[in-house]
């Protein structure tokens, strides 16, 4: 049933919040609301059918529509979506009479609106308004995604682009700084592009919110960007470093990838910094270890004010989770509103939400983590949605909310309303100062208020949680960096310099000395208080990826993290993947993060390394298709002024040819004379730091043959039959940074060969020095090789798998080099290898180590331990383009977070230096002693993934391959002994392309 009711609304139609006075010469007919669309789960709460209509923003002072009303109809027009609204506007006059049909909650009604006039600027358009010319043109040269890789990625010169919107007011008051800039730099190229008009270059780039935003490329490279450039100077400093002159060093993750973040906290008691973002995500980084803990995703979230609590409104934003972080504890509750907001006490016993109810009336409500509603705030319908504010102070104990023309103070011990304060407008920050006395309205001239509601001026500064006593703040200096005020000192003296946009939060303790900052541009920071200086950034870019980089380029990150992370040296622009050999060393970050001099373990910096630039490499025609069994592939190198190391050729992913080897260093350490069970991450450590001044001669591999500034070379390949790809990449002449891989692909269409299954398997329960024998390595090889040989019959006839095994006696070093000699002659490329390893593992002049059962209590690598290096070494001689290496090992040492992570920096190197995958596991003897089940810990997740082959196949893809099973095996293994209380998290590597291992039966 539709009910009438009558009345007249004359006012202004936007569809964004960003309004400016301008020249105007024109008039229309509007509506008068701000508008968006509606979602699914909004009209499934209203009782919608299909999401249709346009969901009402805001609405003026005056008339019967409210925020939160949806308008199905205007006459006998059904309004789909946003721009039919709009559409009918321009078919009416000012003065003109309608009739909207609404849905307000889960009521129908029926409205008489009278539309206004309304003045427009020439070309201002709104989104979803075409043919308009644009308000750009004539003042800005513009394009559009169809050219923006002809006119910005392919440009000859450093590009410059202006990301705007027609109805964005600071796009137009900050175009003039960007014109008069670019005079400056005749040699940069300016272009605007439209947003509204650019979807998928906005959404690439990470374009929102903040406009107008611009971005300085060249090569086809993102160099830096700026949100919202207010001054001349900023757009200098950027254009700045297009000059060949320019020898500036920098790292920063890839532009806009993350989330605008918007509270940071440092858990009390913990290791662990929350984050959360604009998206509703709430990150948890473990900032001991420089690496993402967990991820929480939400439509709607709040973090507490200590970061302890998270509140999540799951996608139906009816249910709310509520979150212990430390303890990984939740409870939900369900409410009765569509939750716009929330947010939680510092103890997690009270949670505030926003929305409407069934019948479309705003509220705030108060609820406990049993669901019982402990107070529910109606909010005036004239206030904005989006203009409502509420926070709990940090000490619990009051809680307040800005809504329109006023702000209110609560006891949250009895919920009463305590103070009302009269203010203009509404709140765009609302936040609690440290010392939970008074509250701060960044913006506002009377920008802090008391308890009692007495008024003082503020700053624009964002509150620093968790120092109650100092009332810190973060204070913009209008250049996105900043400086942190407290009660005695204004921080004028300290500049906080490195985020790419503008600071919403930020974070102190006492139990830690560094601060944290959150900014829009999507990064977490930890900044040295004393100094200013930057320790470490930590950006998840929401897709299951994140990074943790130091000032000095040394980074740990997720599998494909540091994919998104570049250097900027002048006007070039490089992937940390080219310097992954070197800098990606998480147990350098962690080492950084508990305030240790990093000095003595860095071998080089990435300015050290960029001072010699990478080589061009360029492959020559090869043939798209052919049948026969060789081809020969040619290819170029150019020094770029780095000179030209070590060479690598891979196919379809896998390592087959390279003119470096790795010279071990000489083991003339105190290490050298140790008992493998003194061999901790202190004689690691100390060890590697000895080691420094050696290999800052020559961090790299040794070339075989010196190379001049150019170099061709040709190579028959055996061709595999369907598709080759083929790679290479140049490393400069120190052999530190690598260049661009350059690629080629052909289509073989040769007969394939029968392809045949190769296991060696390596158990080493007895050792020359008895000291150090094990339980289950010997039992975990045998059990291996067995059931992957069995399961693997489902994709090879039984003939076509051989296995060799060597255990105790048998694996000493030279047995083992022998059997990898023997099977180098009999492996062919379309076959498949597997090496497993169960033995003791050792980290020594940071390589890692098998070692083998002559080991007598003498670490000699000639005689008992097979290296790093010569496993590379190993992988090149098997021809198989389908390798896996599974090293389940022992560290008598012990293994903690510096050996695990320096452990997971030489595994990692090792696989993207053989272009395979690994499985690598470490721990500790007693672990190993204690075993599981009959097996090794690790070794039983492996043996259970081979039976358990459904489990391990989650995609239902009817098979089990090397990156499923190595999955598995990883989540399973720290399941298993995080319940044992020995934590241990396998090295999970792939690179190269995925094989089968067995059909699920």
């Amino acid at each position: 049933m539709i009910r009438k009711r009558s009345g007249s609304i004359g006012v202004v139609t936007i569809i964004c919040i960003l309004i400016t006075a301008f020249a105007f010469a024109a008039e229309r007919a509007s509506f008068g609301v701000m508008i968006k669309a509606v979602t699914a789960e909004y009209a499934q709460f209203i009782g919608l059918e299909t999401p249709v209509g346009a969901y009402v923003v805001s609405t003026p002072a005056t008339g019967d529509l409210r925020p939160g009303d949806v308008v199905l109809k205007v006459d006998d027009r059904i309004i789909k979506a946003p721009a039919d609204l709009q559409e009918v506007a321009r078919l009416h006059q000012p003065g003109d009479q309608v009739q909207l049909q609404i849905a307000r909650g889960k009521e129908r009604l029926q409205i008489s609106y009278i539309l206004k006039r309304v003045a427009v600027s020439p070309g201002m358009v709104r989104p979803g308004q075409p043919s308009r010319a644009s308000a750009m043109a004539g003042s800005l040269s513009t394009i559009e995604s169809s050219r923006f890789e002809q006119e910005v990625l392919k440009s000859d010169q450093p590009v410059l682009a202006y990301f705007y919107a027609n109805w964005c007011a600071p796009c137009k008051m900050y175009l003039p700084i960007v014109r008069e800039a670019g005079k400056q730099y005749p040699d940069v190229k300016i272009v605007g592009i439209d947003i509204d008009k650019s979807g998928d270059i906005v959404r690439r780039y990470g374009v929102s919110g903040i406009l107008p935003t611009v971005i300085l490329f060249n090569g086809g490279r993102e160099v830096d960007k700026i949100s919202r450039p207010s001054r001349i100077e900023q757009i200098n400093e950027l254009l700045a470093k297009t000059r060949s002159d320019n020898n500036e060093i920098e790292v920063f993750a890839a532009i806009g990838r993350g989330n605008w973040i918007l509270q940071v906290a440092f858990i009390k008691n913990t290791q662990l910094i929350a984050a959360r973002d604009a998206t509703g995500t709430v990150h948890v980084w473990d900032y001991q270890r420089g690496a993402l803990s967990k991820t929480y995703r939400a439509a709607v979230s709040g973090l507490s004010p200590n970061g302890s609590y998270a509140a999540l409104a799951d996608q139906s934003r009816t249910i709310v989770h509520i979150v212990d972080i430390a303890k990984q504890r939740q409870k939900s509750i369900r409410t009765q509103q569509f939750v716009e907001k929330l947010a939680i006490s510092p103890l997690g016993t009270a949670v505030a939400g926003f929305g409407a109810d069934h019948n479309g009336r705003f509220s705030v409500d108060i609820r406990n983590p049993d669901n019982r509603l402990i107070k529910s705030i109606p909010v005036d319908p004239a206030t904005s949605p989006q203009s409502v504010m509420f926070v709990f102070s940090p000490d619990g104990a009051h809680f307040a909310l800005s809504t329109l023309n006023k702000l209110e103070f609560f006891s949250t011990k009895s919920w009463t309303r305590e103070t009302v304060v009269a203010m203009k407008g509404t709140a765009a920050v609302l936040q609690f100062t440290s010392d939970s006395k008074t509250v701060s309205i960044p913006g506002k001239d009377e920008g802090l208020i008391d308890l009692q509601g007495n008024k003082q001026r503020g700053s624009d500064g964002r509150v620093v949680v968790g120092r109650p006593d100092d009332r810190l703040a973060i204070a913009d200096n209008g250049d996105n960096s900043f400086r942190l005020m407290s009660n005695a000192s204004d921080g004028k003296g300290l500049r906080f310099a490195g985020h790419r946009a503008p600071i919403n939060a930020g974070a102190a303790s006492d139990e830690v000395p560094w601060l944290a900052s959150g900014s829009s541009d999507g990064t977490v920071r930890l900044w040295d208080q004393a100094t200013g200086r930057e320790i470490a950034q930590f950006v998840d870019f929401g897709n299951g990826e994140w990074i943790v980089i130091t000032k000095e380029g040394y980074y740990n990150s997720s599998a494909r993290g540091h994919e998104y992370l570049k250097i900027r040296r002048g006007n070039k622009v490089y992937g940390i993947d080219q310097f992954y050999d070197v800098f990606y060393r998480p147990d350098i970050v962690l080492a950084k993060l508990k305030g240790e001099n990093i000095t003595g373990l860095v071998t080089l910096t990435v300015e050290e390394a960029i001072m010699n630039p990478p080589p061009a490499v360029k492959f020559l025609p090869v043939p798209s298709e052919t049948g026969d069994p060789q081809v020969k592939v040619c290819y170029q190198i150019q020094s770029t002024g780095g000179g030209i190391g070590e060479v690598r050729l891979f196919q379809n992913g896998k390592l087959i040819k390279s003119d470096g080897f790795y010279r071990d260093v000489a083991a003339q350490s105190t290490i050298a004379t140790m008992k493998l069970a003194q061999v901790d991450s202190k004689a690691v450590y100390q060890d590697m730091r000895s080691l420094t001044i050696k290999e800052k001669q020559s961090p790299g591999a040794h070339v075989l043959r010196a190379k001049s500034d150019s170099f061709d070379e040709c190579v028959e390949l055996e061709t595999i039959a369907g598709e080759n790809e083929i790679s290479l990449t140049a490393f400069n002449a120190p052999n530190t940074v690598q260049s661009v891989m350059g690629t080629t692909r052909f289509i073989s269409t040769r007969m394939p060969a029968a392809p045949h299954l190769y296991i060696l398997a390596v158990g080493i329960d007895r050792y020359r020095d008895a000291s150090i024998n094990l339980k289950y390595a010997a039992k975990d090889a045998r059990d291996f090789i067995a059931r992957l040989a069995d399961k693997a019959k489902t994709i090879y006839p039984p003939s076509n798998i051989h296995l060799t095994t060597l255990l105790n006696d048998q694996a000493g070093k030279r047995n083992i080099m022998a059997a990898i000699e023997k099977l180098a002659g009999q492996v062919k490329h379309g076959d498949g290898f597997i090496f497993f390893d169960a033995s003791h593992g050792l980290l020594l002049q940071n390589q890692y180590y098998i070692v083998t059962s002559s080991f007598d209590g003498r670490l000699d690598k000639n005689v008992s331990l097979i290296s790093s290096n010569e496993i590379v070494e190993m992988s090149k001689k098997i021809k198989a383009l389908s390798q896996l290496y599974i090293f389940d090992t022992c560290h008598a040492g012990g293994v903690d977070n510096i050996v695990s992570g320096l452990y997971d920096a030489r595994m990692s190197v090792l696989a993207k230096k053989m272009g395979l995958h690994i499985y690598a596991s470490a721990g500790s003897v007693q672990t190993a002693l204690d075993g599981y089940q009959g097996n090794g810990l690790y070794t039983h997740t492996l043996l259970a993934g081979l039976k358990n082959d459904k489990a391990v196949d989650k995609e239902g893809s009817g098979a089990v391959t090397v990156k499923s099973l190595g999955i598995y095996s990883k989540e399973m293994t720290m399941e298993i002994s995080t319940k044992l209380g020995h934590p241990q998290t396998p090295v999970i590597i792939n690179f190269g392309k995925d094989s089968k291992l067995f059909d699920v039966r």
